[in-house]
């Protein structure tokens, strides 16, 4: 197949009722580019009615082309099979939940234009709530990037844009596939950051909670699938920092107000030395199912159906 100018990659999960309208505007926004371009949807086994409003929209417009795993394996594995199926010379990877807005696609084809191999994108003034996706999201950057040198400020910004040179260096990774943002950020000779709209979620309920951030941070650990290993990880994870928030709280009470409870500190203690031994026994349980599976030759993915014609 000829190639195209620009591919723009859409992971979708259970994203029904936003299939329709994100259409639009992304169309509306790629004409007056006057660039070739196709629009690729990954559907990550979504359980409503996704699928079928991607094949409608399909029947309609040939440019909008979509791919069904045959279940839920995680935003990473779509974009790896994004990435395998693009065409276009520039992808722009964008969410399908419209809170990422199209109208700034034209700004990050001007930055790879410029000479950048990859833009990431930096959602200024996020529109969720603070206590479950601000405040996660900032200690998860933080984090990342303190352990791996990759400085953005917005990790898990869902716009972004690449050369396609880059996106397809994503094939020698293997399992590190499982966490693209900072392996593919590591390998970008010149990598950009720039502001971007955001707007309330007006259909769908957001994928990401407090587990899901203690998740995300587990896979870049160990870059590997939620099974049972993980949930002990994870489970460690959440009772490690969940008696360090309570222990925290209760020596702020303790000076503020003189409130007291016996045995607290030793209660606390053990919750974050046992969550911390599970953290540990599940990383590596993980790490050595990661040896397994790569010995194995086990695919990321499986396409259960294919709109690209």
């Amino acid at each position: 197949m000829d190639a195209l100018d620009l591919s723009i990659i859409v992971p979708v999960y259970n994203e029904e009722k936003n299939l329709p309208l994100l259409h639009r505007e992304l169309t509306a926004v790629l004409e007056k580019t006057g660039r070739r371009y196709e629009i690729l949807c990954i559907d990550d086994g979504s359980t409503d009615g996704s699928f079928a409003a991607l094949e409608a929209i399909h029947r309609e417009d040939k440019r909008f082309k979509a791919i069904k795993f045959d279940r839920n394996y995680g935003q990473h594995p779509a974009l790896a099979a994004g990435f395998e199926n693009a065409r276009g010379e520039i992808i722009v990877i964008i969410d399908a939940d419209l809170q990422n807005d199209p109208n700034d696609i034209p700004r990050f084809i001007e930055k790879i234009e410029e000479g950048y191999s990859m833009v990431w994108g930096w959602r200024e003034y996020r529109k969720d709530p603070l206590i479950m996706r601000k405040i996660p999201s900032y200690i998860f950057n933080k984090m990342i990037c303190k352990f791996t040198g990759v400085k953005l400020r917005d990790m898990n910004c869902g716009v972004k844009a690449f050369k396609k040179e880059v996106a397809q260096t994503i094939n020698s990774y293997g399992e590190r596939r499982s966490f693209l943002p900072v392996f593919l950020a590591s390998v970008s000779p010149s990598l950009a950051e720039i502001p971007v709209s955001h707007r309330s979620r007006t259909h769908g309920e957001s994928k990401y909670n407090f587990l899901k951030s203690c998740e995300i941070i587990f896979s870049f650990l160990t870059s590997y699938s939620f099974k049972t290993f993980r949930l002990a990880g994870i489970l460690g994870l959440f009772a490690a920092l969940f008696g360090i928030g309570m222990a925290g709280l209760y020596v702020a009470l303790y000076y503020l107000v003189g409130f007291q409870i016996p045995q607290i500190g030793t209660i606390l203690s053990l919750i974050v030395i046992v969550g911390f031994q599970f953290f540990i026994v599940g990383m590596i349980g993980e790490l050595l199912n990661r040896i397994y599976r790569i010995s194995n030759n086990e695919p990321l993915f499986v396409i259960e159906k294919k709109l690209t014609d």
